[in-house]
Parts: C-alpha cells; sequence; structure tokens
C-alpha cells in the first residue's frame, strides 16, 4: 500500500506478468487523509499474449488510514467516448462565466433538448 500519492499506481502484477499498466497519471486534490487521482490505463488482453485491450480511465479517491493510502471508492470510464462525453460536459458546465457560476441548471425531472435521450416536445398541449 503506498503512504504518499506519488507512489499510488493501478499497475498490477499476477504470477509474475503486468496485467493492468498505468500509462500516466493525474493528481486532482489531495489533502492530510485524501486524495483524488485520475489514471490513464490498460488491461492485459487474455486472448493475444503481447496485445493490450483500449486505454481505460480510472478516477480514484483514497483515504488514509494507518498511515496508508486505501481506495474509497472509484469509478472506471471503459471507452474513450464515455471520458470525452464526461470531458465535453464538464467544459460546457465550467466554461460559462467563470466557472459555471452562472450556469443554471434545470431539476434531473423537467426535460432538457441538451440531455441525451430527451425527446423535443412539441407545442404547448400538443404531445409530441
Amino acid at each position: 500500500m503506498a503512504k504518499t500519492v506519488d507512489e499510488l499506481t493501478v499497475n498490477w502484477t499476477e504470477a509474475g506478468q503486468l496485467k493492468v499498466r498505468e500509462l500516466d497519471k493525474a493528481v486532482l486534490s489531495t489533502s492530510s487523509s485524501w486524495a483524488t487521482v485520475a489514471f490513464l490505463m490498460q488491461e492485459h488482453d487474455p486472448e493475444s499474449p503481447q496485445q493490450w485491450r483500449a486505454p481505460k480511465v480510472s478516477i480514484r479517491r483514497y483515504r488514509k488510514r494507518g498511515g496508508k493510502l486505501h481506495v474509497d471508492k472509484h469509478l472506471t470510464l471503459s471507452t474513450e467516448k464515455q471520458a470525452t462525453d464526461l470531458a465535453a460536459a464538464i467544459g460546457k458546465w465550467f466554461a460559462l462565466e467563470g466557472a459555471g457560476k452562472t450556469l443554471v441548471v434545470q431539476p434531473a425531472s423537467a426535460p432538457s433538448a441538451d440531455r441525451v435521450g430527451d425527446a423535443p416536445t412539441g407545442p404547448a398541449g400538443d404531445e409530441a
């Protein structure tokens, strides 16, 4: 287990063979007892001994216990599309007038043409 954020990695070896490799790491936040880190990683493809699967993004929240950092929560974006869609959404939310401060957010139950899967509605009184 890692004692510092610099020591954190997603590299994972099993039976002497590297199964998950870290391609890059970005420390998103740290405090005395918490750290949030994003990793760009690849998993070994068991079907092809010399091949690696497409890169994934893993965002992990670590908590310090007993002087060591342990994964508390994690989220893995398994496709490039998920990662780029999330980056675009965050960019949109925080690009407006200084870090989203003037952004008006609609409640989740209200339809919005910007939300994925919402169908546009017809004129008032018409059912689309």
